[in-house]
Order: C-alpha cells, then structure tokens, then sequence
C-alpha cells in the first residue's frame, strides 16, 4: 500500500512540475526563444543570432499622395570586412502597467563579455530601396522591431533587429539596455577555464 502512494505522489509531483514550466517561459528546453532572461520589469527572450550574406524586407509606407505603399529594401554589408547579424528577440512586460521603450542603437549590442560590443544598426539606414518585382535574394525578415512602443503590463513585443559586425567578432553576449540592463550569454565564459 505504501508503494501505491509513493508512485501516487510522484506522479502528482511530476505532473505539478510540467504545468509551472508550462506557465513560465524561461523554462523548458524546447522554447520558440531558447535564451531568455528576466529584469525587475520585463524579461528579454532571444534566438541565437543568424549571421547572414544579404537581407531583405518589406515595408508599408506613407505614398506622395498619403495612400499606403509597400516598398522592398535589401540589407547588405557596407564593407567586405563586415557581416550582417539578425536577432529575433521578444521583450515582454508581466509587471509594470505600462512601459515606454525605445528600440535603437542604444537600446541593444551584441559582442563579448571580454571585448567589444556593437550597437543595433537601424534597418531604414542601411538599406537600400529595390523594386517591389527584384526576385527575392538572401534572407526575408518578416518583422522589424525599431523605434518608440508602448508595452501594456501582461503583453509582448517582438521582431528582429539588423547589427552590422565586423568579421570575427564573437557573438556571445546580447546586452539589452533599455528600461534595465540584461544581458543574455549565448556561450558558456566559463567553459574553458
């Protein structure tokens, strides 16, 4: 009899175990977003960064004549020593009732804990416009995240933002500074020590 209910309270443990991992993000193994941290205020959720040769996205923007129009830009390096990083990152506030956040070159970088840090580049900048027909070269970015947003209490933000990084930087750390500083290691500093 006391073995029934032992098993009986393990399984009630283990299925308790599996639902708060249902309820809380930053944990399981087979997340959407595998590298997560979390402030006092918002928590920042990111995929490992995506080095890619050419990029490309479409916009919806405001015509001559006030209508909507879509455009086509395409995202390359400006120089033969750099490479382009894309960062799928969700930020999501489960505290504060509302949050104002800024996403810029100051709001996230991307680099080493031991050396350098490169600042998010803005999309609209860097590209270049192409016609709406160009046939679809490199990688599609289907949702930029870049500029002022306000973020309710219980909701999430998320897209990709573009770096420019020099070659051979390496790509271990994501700081995210905006509202508070979390950082997110993608890499194990204490691995080879």
């Amino acid at each position: 009899m006391k073995i029934y209910i032992s098993i009986l309270i393990s399984i009630v443990f283990l299925m308790a175990c599996n639902s708060i991992e249902n309820i809380n993000p930053l944990s399981g193994e087979n997340r959407e977003y595998p590298f997560a941290s979390a402030g006092r205020n918002i928590e920042v959720h990111a995929k490992e960064p995506q080095v890619v040769d050419v990029a490309y996205f479409v916009d919806s923007i405001p015509g001559p004549n006030g209508q909507i129009v879509s455009k086509k830009f395409e995202l390359v390096p400006s120089a033969s020593n750099k490479k382009l990083v894309l960062l799928d990152l969700m930020i999501v506030n489960r505290s504060s009732t509302v949050i104002p956040m800024l996403f810029d070159e100051n709001a996230v970088r991307i680099g080493d804990r031991r050396g350098k840090r490169i600042e998010a580049s803005n999309p609209y900048q860097i590209s270049k416009e192409l016609d709406l027909a160009t046939e679809n070269n490199g990688t599609e970015v289907t949702q930029l995240v870049w500029g002022d947003i306000e973020l309710p209490r219980q909701t999430q933000i998320g897209g990709t933002m573009v770096f420019e990084v020099p070659k051979g930087l390496l790509l271990g750390t994501l700081f995210w500074d905006e509202i508070e500083f979390i950082p997110i290691d993608y890499i194990d500093y204490n691995k080879n020590k």
